[in-house]
């Protein structure tokens, strides 16, 4: 099997990418990953890398330099573009073009009637789906809402329709294609690789500290204002709620009074970020949308119960009530009700606990991930 594969970006991209390679199946990776960045050497794979950053490397100077939106977007899709127009070369001497959403129309227009089989890569939900539930998000926020960038939009759509297959997280992210009317038959589900931290305990706890932990973007998408309302109706004498990530320029919670006990952490890394998770007493995670949440792999690592939505994957890694609870999305009130629970039940907390870490030692880590995909993208020949 001869695969052609690419992405803008690096996240798991990387993984999968070496997976192929070990597999002997990798022909092409075309990455917008920017030299420039320290992570984005790739060795592993010898001389089966193709850069395409030039117009990644300005779109994220743009990000950087907060040029209008307008900007941006267009620059971001020259970027996908670019990418899209190197593939075609290797992909027509391939068996297979797996492809980023967004990157891959010009390369599988230009395939028809081959036999090559093309697969989109879906890494979010169906992006109709995806801007139905945020525009109706910035509308509760009363928050302006700028629809993706039209063309970016209209591509998208087209490549759902033209690939013949579809490669999704999580069953979330399926069940968002089918909605739309997209066929089962297209769908292929593989879940990311979760990360399992190797947990030493040696934080100081504060045991009578009842402590939430939030670990992602501040942003609308992620539905921080219903978990800073949850923890407001929570009742407990000593509470907290830590944010961890950066803000967005749109976060979500403008227009909130933020309490004194909601601590805003800004970005931590490394013995920080272990520090973090090691001192809470459970993880939230709120998000209206989701394609498949990876740092709830590592809070089960950490042996935290979990609070979190339907819409975040998160039923892909256990079972409601196995190592914490699932609620709806934009309900306070379930999240406050769960809270009270765990807060209050220190047997139910400690057999979750126990649960969530069992669970974490099964997932399967980014190798397994991988070797996965492989065998699945066989199968489709």
């Amino acid at each position: 099997m001869k695969v052609v594969y690419n992405s803008p970006n690096r996240s798991h991209h990387y993984p999968y990418a070496l997976a192929l390679h070990k597999g002997n199946s990798l022909h092409a990776f075309i990455s917008g990953v920017s030299r420039l960045s320290s992570r984005s050497p790739f060795p592993e794979i010898n001389n089966k890398l193709v850069r395409k950053d030039f117009w990644q490397n300005i779109f994220l100077g743009c990000v950087k330099l907060k040029f209008p939106r307008f900007i941006t977007n267009s620059i971001n899709l020259k970027s996908k573009n670019a990418i899209d127009a190197a593939s075609y070369q290797f992909a027509r001497n391939a068996d297979l073009f797996l492809f980023y959403n967004g990157c891959g129309l010009n390369t599988i227009n230009k395939l028809k009637g081959s036999s090559v089989i093309t697969v989109c890569e879906c890494v979010n939900t169906h992006v109709g789906f995806q801007m139905d539930i945020l525009e109706k998000e910035h509308a509760l926020c009363n928050l302006g809402f700028h629809r993706d960038y039209e063309r970016e939009y209209d591509k998208r759509i087209a490549e759902y329709e033209a690939a013949d297959f579809l490669l999704c997280p999580s069953d979330f992210v399926k069940q968002s294609f089918l909605s739309k009317g997209i066929s089962e038959k297209k769908i292929i589900i593989n879940n990311y690789g979760m990360p399992n931290f190797d947990v030493i305990e040696n934080a100081e706890v504060d045991e009578d500290v009842f402590r939430i932990l939030y670990v992602g973007q501040i942003i609308p998408r992620k539905g921080i204002r219903y978990l800073i309302e949850a923890f407001n109706k929570f009742e407990h004498p000593r509470k907290e709620l830590w944010l961890v990530g950066a803000i967005g320029k749109i976060s979500g919670i403008e227009n909130i009074k933020i309490p004194d006990n909601v601590l805003l952490k800004g970005v931590l890394r490394g013995d920080d970020l272990i520090n973090a998770y090691q001192k809470a007493s459970v993880f939230a995670q709120p998000s209206i949308e989701e394609g498949l949440s990876l740092v709830i792999g590592e809070a089960l690592s950490f042996g935290l119960p979990i609070i979190a939505t339907e819409n975040t994957g998160a039923n892909e890694l256990f079972n409601d009530g196995e190592a914490g609870y699932f609620v709806p999305i934009r309900n306070p009130h379930a999240i406050t009700e769960k809270l009270s629970l765990l807060a209050q039940d220190f047997e139910i907390r400690k057999k979750l606990s126990l649960n969530a870490k069992n669970i974490a030692q099964q997932l399967n880590g980014w190798e397994a991930s991988g070797r996965a995909l492989v065998n699945k993208l066989e199968s489709l020949l």
